[in-house]
């Protein structure tokens, strides 16, 4: 029947990859997930859980912006992804390259953001606690010390942009405490 002939149904005659219709009505917006994903979890992390962080940034983004679209992602998605990313390096950078074509200072860790500047990230978590009280929810505490390193390095370009995910967050206030 035609109720089961959508874009992303496989059996879809001429059909394209759910990665390829993303990709085609939101250029780069993978690429930009994938590195953001490989910056918070680590890009040893498996990609089921960099996709289920995909998913659940493209959610924030979609409720910031109703244009963006909640991605669906999950892990033969995302390494068939990157494998064809890897495949076409020669005609277009993978996700991977251009990650590490980026300046060092885009990408650090919260660890190296930690060594070379003591206590930037609890500055920024206690603003936001401040600002938006202790039963805030992560994503709104998150949100907040993003903003806020977000003017901290317009005002002092040599200090680390700090982005906060709520999924991060929860991590690091556990790392912090022990």
């Amino acid at each position: 029947s035609g109720a089961d002939m959508t874009p992303v149904n496989r059996n879809y005659v001429g059909s394209k990859s759910y990665t390829d219709k993303i990709e085609n009505d939101y250029p780069g917006l993978l690429t930009k997930l994938y590195e953001y994903a490989e910056k918070s979890i680590g890009k040893d992390a498996p990609f089921v859980e960099k996709a289920m962080f995909m998913n659940e940034i493209s959610m924030e983004d979609a409720a910031d912006d109703p244009n963006m679209p909640v991605l669906e992602l999950n892990k033969t998605r995302l390494s068939a992804w990157v494998k064809q990313q890897k495949r076409s390096e020669g005609v277009e950078e993978s996700a991977q390259a251009k990650l590490e074509s980026k300046p060092e200072g885009d990408y650090l860790s919260f660890e190296k953001i930690e060594e070379k500047h003591p206590g930037l990230i609890d500055d920024l978590y206690n603003f936001a606690v401040e600002a938006m009280g202790p039963d805030a929810s992560h994503h709104i505490l998150a949100t907040c010390m993003n903003e806020k390193s977000k003017e901290d390095v317009e005002q002092h370009p040599t200090l680390p942009l700090v982005m906060m995910s709520k999924a991060t967050l929860p991590n690091w206030v556990k790392k912090r405490r022990l």
